[in-house]
């Protein structure tokens, strides 16, 4: 007696990477967000951890459900004062610096959108006339060595 086996092979969704340059905080590049274009971007639960690196990086979420888009915002440098052993004073501290994407280090925040690249033109449209916004452009998928870190869910 033959063996049937059916496959189902669901297409993968496509994914964008786009480099925002906003020059304050990153709960204000929220709320502008959430104002000008009816978004609803939430803080998730946990922040973005590594095991190799001391820092966390903030992450904020949104699912358009009538698009079936899914954005993700994350903080690309994550900042921790280190208080050396010996020093009494708070000027000796060092300050180290983490990178979520080391390869593109002048990149502040990091746009991920996934879903029909269609529909998200409409969004960066209206994204990119938002005045606070110094700047918005596409990451080349070929640049992105660590893309792996914005992989979680």
């Amino acid at each position: 007696m033959p063996n049937h086996i059916l496959k189902h092979v669901e297409p993968e969704k496509e994914t964008s990477y786009f480099a925002l340059h906003f020059d304050d905080e990153f709960f204000k590049l929220v709320l502008l967000l959430n104002f000008h274009l009816g978004t609803r971007f939430t803080r998730t639960k946990k922040d973005l951890t590594f095991k190799s690196v001391a820092g966390s990086f903030m992450t904020y979420n949104y699912f358009d459900k009538k698009s079936d888009l899914d954005f993700w915002i994350y903080n690309n440098s994550c900042t921790n004062s280190i208080k050396s052993e010996g020093s009494l004073s708070f000027f000796q501290d060092s300050v180290e610096t983490y990178f979520l994407m080391p390869e593109i280090r002048s990149v502040q925040y990091v746009l991920k959108c996934i879903g029909d690249q269609c529909l998200f033109a409409d969004f960066l449209k209206n994204l990119s006339r938002i005045p606070e916004i110094i700047s918005i452009y596409k990451i080349p998928k070929r640049k992105l060595k660590s893309k792996e870190n914005l992989i979680f869910e």
